[in-house]
């Protein structure tokens, strides 16, 4: 096998041996890749058997993005499913921070002080634009879904490392991948949703009130607020 376990010969793949981990949700938990350093590997808590869904809907998804030839910054790099010796998994990039370590998530770095709440409302607002123009649906807005990069010259971004496209694999979620216009309706639906969800995970609920110019403009050009 290659060093992200993909299996090089006829014969069925090792299990990996998962020894480092790097973070747990609700779900699942995510474990350092023991054979490549910049990947990572997701697999489902001990109990959680329908989390299968949610590793085959995250992979159909950014699967389903690279088709439409979408990359950017602000999403991981996938790469395949995996066995392993938690189970099933997927391999995934590694998004780690300037100290070397696993990108910390927005929600800690808030916590810590590290970022304070207007930092972080321009981050989210620079991600949700380019959600916004480019169609792509964030289902699971959680300050926990999002980790804090950093470009070469030090700049931060926000990388989406859960809760993109869907929670389930049916007939809606189907037609929005097979249909553009439908797809990126959604994501736009999503995004005015979610936005004030978003200024109550920042504390910003004192926010100027949907429909103002003030509110309007820490918007997508494009979204709406609605409550």
């Amino acid at each position: 096998m290659d060093s992200t376990g993909r299996a090089t010969s006829t014969d069925p793949p090792e299990a990996l041996s998962l020894a480092t981990l790097i973070g747990t949700g609700n779900q699942r938990e995510c474990w350092q890749h023991p054979l490549d350093p910049s990947l990572c590997i997701k697999v489902s808590r001990a109990g959680q058997s329908a989390d299968l869904l949610e590793n085959a809907l995250e992979l159909h998804y950014l699967q389903h993005l690279n088709t439409r030839k979408l990359t950017s910054q602000h999403l991981p790099k996938i790469h395949q499913p995996v066995a392993t010796s938690k189970g099933h998994g997927i391999v995934v990039e590694l998004i780690r921070g300037r100290d070397g370590q696993a990108a910390q998530t927005l929600e800690r770095m808030l916590h810590s002080g590290a970022i304070s709440q207007l930092e972080a409302l321009g981050l989210i607002t620079e991600m949700l634009h380019w959600l916004h123009k480019n169609g792509v649906i964030w289902n699971d807005v959680n300050l926990c879904n999002v980790v804090v990069a950093h470009t070469c010259a030090g700049r931060p971004y926000l990388v989406i490392v859960d809760g993109l496209g869907g929670r389930r694999y049916d007939f809606r979620y189907r037609l929005r991948c097979k249909f553009k216009f439908l797809e990126r309706w959604t994501a736009r639906r999503k995004i005015n949703q979610h936005f004030p969800k978003i200024l109550a995970y920042l504390g910003l609920s004192d926010a100027p009130p949907a429909g103002s110019k003030a509110a309007s403009a820490a918007l997508p050009r494009g979204a709406t607020v609605h409550h």
